[in-house]
This record gives structure tokens, sequence and C-alpha cells, in this order.
């Protein structure tokens, strides 16, 4: 605080008030003089301005002579709040989903819209008489805030549930007090790529006919960090069957020959499972009857069917050679 002194004698003391109370005193001032504020007074405007970032206190300097006031200036001045920003000790995350943890060995590691996200904040803290007012997590798809009161909070913890995302990601947790000061801290996600498994099929009978039915299945899946793992497995009937028949297991990527009557046609439900879900696939496998077909042993010719006598023409079973005759 400067000022013009035009009596060497007087005495100058400067008094620091908001609004009207003094806040402190400096007794003899001199005309420049640096000072800081007392304890007292920084308590009384903490206290003051909990929902605000600024303060204006009013700066007065009276002049004595010997003890008798002579006059008095006085001039206002904003200040500015500052290093009052809230605090944050920790952030830490986990998967709390058994089945997830179970396949990978370590919460840590996220399953992309599988395992279940949760946020753990510790000793949270608001400075010089402001209060908690909320905490938001952002990233990774994720938005949740929720509201706090107080001036500590112990430790916050936070669901933020299952998580859409294909690869390492980044939370950002800010912690707003009363005055609208923040901090922030990151944190890095770890995640596993995850979708269910997929496959392409062929089930063919040999020669398009034949009871033999040979099926392979070409399947996708997760690796999940090499943890997961694949089961492929076949049920056929008869399209006129209500139910499935035992189970068969396939090798991915081989040829597995099924028994398949080629009389009939059938249905083929092969099902793609990996550690934490299953993909079903439904095929048809049409009769193996030609629609034109010679048997050179029985010099006779078949359509739709396979010829069973000597010398004929057979359409569907019926011979039509003896008919025409």
């Amino acid at each position: 605080v400067n000022y013009t002194e035009y009596v060497s004698s007087y005495i100058n003391n400067l008094l620091i008030k908001l609004g009207n109370a003094t806040l402190q005193t400096i007794s003899n001032y001199s005309s420049g003089q640096v000072f800081t504020l007392s304890d007292f007074a920084l308590d009384s405007i903490y206290a003051a301005t909990t929902t605000q970032k600024n303060v204006t206190l009013d700066f007065v300097l009276q002049t004595y002579s010997n003890n008798t006031l002579i006059g008095s200036n006085t001039f206002s001045k904003a200040l500015v709040i500052n290093d009052s920003n809230p605090t944050i000790g920790s952030i830490s995350y986990k998967d709390i989903n058994n089945t997830t943890t179970a396949i990978t060995g370590n919460n840590l590691y996220i399953i992309r819209n599988k395992s279940t996200l949760q946020l753990t904040v510790t000793n949270l803290a608001a400075k010089n008489s402001a209060t908690l007012s909320s905490l938001s997590v952002t990233g990774g798809g994720v938005s949740q805030t929720r509201s706090l009161s107080g001036t500590t909070d112990a430790s916050e913890v936070l669901n933020l549930g299952t998580i859409n995302q294909s690869s390492n990601f980044t939370l950002t947790v800010t912690l707003t007090d009363s005055r609208g000061y923040t901090i922030s801290k990151t944190l890095n996600i770890l995640v596993y790529d995850y979708n269910l498994p997929t496959a392409t099929i062929s089930a063919l009978r040999v020669d398009n006919y034949y009871t033999t039915t040979n099926v392979t299945v070409n399947a996708n899946y997760a690796s999940i960090g090499g943890h997961n793992t694949l089961t492929i497995t076949a049920q056929y009937k008869k399209t006129t069957e209500s139910s499935y028949g035992a189970t068969v297991t396939l090798t991915n990527g081989q040829a597995t020959a099924l028994s398949l009557d080629n009389n009939y046609e059938w249905n083929l439900k092969i099902t793609v499972a990996d550690a934490l879900g299953s993909t079903i696939y439904n095929l048809i496998v049409g009769r193996g009857l030609p629609i034109w077909f010679v048997d050179r042993l029985l010099n006779s010719v078949g359509i739709n069917c396979f010829p069973l006598q000597n010398d004929s023409l057979e359409v569907n079973g019926l011979r039509l050679d003896d008919k025409i005759y």
C-alpha cells in the first residue's frame, strides 16, 4: 500500500477490513511496506467466501497526531482466493465381475462389454473453508457424477458397469469444491477386446448326395490375452423330427464326417462357444438325391431318385417306362 506523507511526525496505521469487520491492523505503517495477511485475516476471508473465488477488501489508512485521529483514507481492492483447489489422495480401479476375473486371472484387465468396472477414489478434501461439491468421471464412453458434501471424504466407490471399449483407454476423475475450483487425475484402464465368436460353416454331402456329410467350421474368437477357450459342437435331426440327437464335438478348421441319411432332409445346429458366450448357426442339409442320376450297373436313369430296377426310367421312385408301355 503506497501513500504520500505530508507530515513526517504523523503516525499512519493500516486497517484491513472485510465489510464492517477489521481483520488486521498494522501499526505505524510505512508507504510501500510489504506485509502478509495474518492467519486470522485469512481464516475470516475463507469463511466468508466458501462459494466464491474473489473477495473485496477495504484498506483504511488512518493518520494520527499523537493519539488524535487526524483523518483516514479508504480504498478497495478485489483479491483472488488462490491456492485453494481441493485434493485427491489416490484413484484405483478393478473388475468386480467374478466370471471375467476367473478368466483373466487379473482384476486390472477389463473385458469389453463383460467386466464390471469399479472405481475407488480416496482422501478427498476441500481447502480453506470450502466444501466438497461433486466428483465426476469421464472417458471410455463413461460419464458419471456424484454429489458430495462436507470438507473431507475418506473414500468414494463408483460402479461404472460394463465398458464398450476395444482397447486401453483413460478415465479422468475430477473433484469440484463449493468455490468451483477443481482437481483432476487420470487413470489408464487395461482392456481386452471381446466379441461373441463367429464362424463360417460348410456342410456338404460327398458328391452332393451320399449319406456321408463333411462338416467344416472355421471359427474366430477373442483371445482375451490367451485365456479364452473355444468349443464347437453339432447336433442334427431330420426336419420332420421334433428334437435333436446327441451332441458331436467338432475341431476348428477340420472336417468332421456325419452320417445323414441321404433319403432325408436334415436340420444341422452348430454351436460355437467360448468362455463367455456362444453363437448358434442353423443349417439345412438337403436330401442326397440328384435331380438326374445314371446308374451304369442297372442301365437305368433316375430323376429325383436312385433307380432300383434294370433298364428303367424312374421318377421319384415310380417306373415311368412301364406306365408308358
